[in-house]
């Protein structure tokens, strides 16, 4: 999936066909959020947008197969901030982390009924903190956060923490690493992390959830971009072929 511009692309790599997603509802939200993923039970690729505002939310999906938009649900809770790295969907349930002025929650949405839940995992942090969301297998729910804490003495310390809940929210395990900034670049086919160290080094990390253990690739990243596990498809888009849709274009200039 590609955005430029307001305007989503289903791109399709393995056979050079481009689709473009008819445009979504305009709204008076703050901004959105933008997801992808494969839907087994209706074997249907799917769009999510989540249209966020500080009092209330919206959500909307978008199918492959029906070429249209639908809206789940308009009434889940608001937020400051949504980051569209952050969208974990297992089996109808579609998760997120949200910024409220009481701090950060995770939200839980079932895209069959349209009921959520929320959880709150932390009070609001200082500029710097970045919190990440993701899954293990179809049971665990990991939340990165990685930024900036103070020591008993007060002084500030580069450090990343990493919760781990089950499919119910319900926290498992949280180790903390001083000493750690990180930012999170992608993950691995395998689940795991990848992060890259900073402040000074910039050297590129892998984290196993399980065995809680990062391995050092000993590679310098100096201007990291987020990746992610790349899968071959022969799923047709019913569209022209990329070159003849679309003049050539960087693809750092999609986000």
């Amino acid at each position: 999936m590609l955005e430029k511009n307001g305007d989503v692309y289903l791109w399709n790599p393995s056979i050079r066909k481009l689709k473009v997603v008819p445009k979504f509802r305009k709204s008076g939200h703050l901004d959105e959020a933008i997801g992808f993923w494969f839907n087994a039970e209706k074997n249907d690729y799917e769009v999510v947008r989540i249209g966020y505002a500080e009092k209330m939310s919206s959500v909307e999906v978008y199918s492959l197969s029906s070429n249209s938009w639908k809206l789940i649900n308009e009434t889940c809770p608001g937020a400051l901030d949504i980051s569209d790295k952050n969208l974990v969907y297992v089996k109808g349930t579609l998760r997120w982390l949200a910024k409220q002025e009481q701090g950060w929650i995770i939200v839980s949405l079932d895209i069959n009924n349209g009921k959520f839940r929320q959880k709150f995992i932390s009070d609001p942090c200082p500029p710097g903190t970045y919190f990440y969301l993701t899954r293990i297998h179809e049971d665990y729910l990991p939340t990165l956060r990685c930024g900036w804490s103070r020591n008993a003495f007060g002084v500030q310390q580069s450090a990343c923490s990493i919760e781990v809940y089950d499919k119910n929210l319900m926290m498992i395990s949280r180790d903390s690493y001083v000493g750690r900034g990180m930012i999170l670049v992608g993950f691995r086919n395998n689940g795991e992390a990848l992060l890259i160290q900073i402040p000074g080094s910039n050297t590129l990390l892998s984290y196993n959830f399980e065995s809680k253990q990062f391995k050092d690739f000993g590679l310098f990243c100096a201007d990291p971009a987020f990746t992610c596990p790349f899968v071959k498809s022969l799923v047709l888009l019913n569209e022209c072929d990329v070159q003849t849709t679309m003049a050539p274009v960087s693809e750092n200039e999609f986000i």
